[in-house]
């Protein structure tokens, strides 16, 4: 699941990809040795989502000017809305951007640099950026693509779809 996220990643012309891994960290470090990724293990991986998001935001803090903060279990995530995101972001550099499906909120979000700080300080526990969205807003960029919204935390989820 993670090499079709991160070939899909690869096909949208991000600069840098950190790739968080905790839970299995060797058979991902396995699996991921040749692509061209940074990757970072998260000791704390079990204290929740939060902690991988911090390494992933610490890691490119200085060296970005955005981020797109994604989840790696989105294998239907098509590779036209990374595209879609960057161009939105491109023209609103100072807003964070957030897809949406018929209305419905989705993953992966793209994060300006100038909201790092804000993000650090208020991600906590099995939280993602949630808070940062509750707390300063957002610009809605609506896709034709379901895949924002599925995520697959199971074998049994992944099935559902094949």
């Amino acid at each position: 699941m993670i090499v079709h996220t991160i070939e899909s990643v690869l096909r949208s012309g991000f600069d840098e990809i950190v790739v968080i891994i905790g839970c299995h960290a060797n058979e991902m470090r396995k699996t991921l040795v040749n692509y061209p990724v940074n990757i970072i293990r998260n000791e704390d991986w079990e204290k929740g989502q939060s902690t991988s998001l911090r390494l992933g935001v610490q890691a490119v803090t200085g060296s970005s000017e955005r981020a797109c903060l994604m989840l790696g279990d989105q294998p239907f995530l098509k590779t036209e809305t990374l595209f879609a995101l960057l161009a939105e972001s491109d023209a609103h550099p100072d807003e964070i951007i957030v897809p949406f499906y018929n209305g419905k909120r989705g993953n992966p979000i793209i994060v300006p640099s100038s909201r790092y700080t804000q993000l650090l300080e208020l991600t906590k526990g099995d939280q993602g950026g949630k808070q940062l969205l509750t707390a300063v807003g957002y610009r809605k960029l609506s896709v034709k693509d379901i895949g924002i919204l599925k995520d697959i935390d199971t074998v049994e989820e992944l099935k559902q779809y094949e």
